[in-house]
């Protein structure tokens, strides 16, 4: 499957393993890890070219020959529909916009505000 790519773009690592010929090029990536795209373009290793992306996240040592981009197939971009959902249920919750039914959850929410009033 491919994605366009794009430097900025929020992604998730969806591939910890190792693919050939580019063992050992998955230091310090963390499988369902989010991630922001720095770059994005044409990578070589060994003859074989490939779509390679550096991370903002992970610093990326153009410098040390070893080097080289994350092969672009191992993410996919993150999904923000489900995110924009969960953070509009967070947001409501924090203004009181939505109703927790939850008695127990109900009475420390309310020792809670109460602490901070008398503060």
């Amino acid at each position: 499957m491919s994605w366009e790519f794009k430097p900025g773009m929020k992604v998730v690592c969806v591939n910890t393993g190792e693919l050939h010929p580019f063992k050992g090029c998955n230091t310090h990536l963390k499988e369902n890890g989010i991630y922001t795209l720095n770059w994005v373009g044409f990578a070589t290793h060994e003859r074989v070219n490939y779509i390679g992306v550096t991370l903002k996240e992970i610093e990326a040592n153009f410098n040390n020959p070893e080097y080289r981009p994350f092969l672009a197939e191992r993410f996919r971009p993150l999904q923000s529909k489900g995110m924009d959902l969960l953070n509009s249920i967070v947001q409501g919750v924090n203004t009181g916009l939505l109703v927790v039914e939850d008695e127990k959850y109900m009475t420390q929410f309310r020792k809670t505000q109460r602490r901070k009033q008398d503060a």
